[in-house]
């Protein structure tokens, strides 16, 4: 699939080819890595997953 990511302003957007499997709303986490290029993430709101950080002292 081809997917082009476009700055707008201060944001990145997609450009997603018709008939592809996204819909409208869907939130992606762009992660950029170190060659330039980005990661396309999915964004799961999920209410019963939760994160407990422990700091090393404790």
């Amino acid at each position: 699939m081809d997917v082009k990511v476009i700055k707008l302003d201060t944001s990145l957007a997609l450009s997603l080819p018709s008939g592809s499997s996204f819909k409208q709303g869907d939130a992606f986490l762009l992660v950029p890595d170190k060659s330039g290029s980005y990661s396309l993430v999915p964004k799961i709101n999920n209410p019963q997953f939760t994160i407990q950080v422990q700091h090393p002292d404790d």
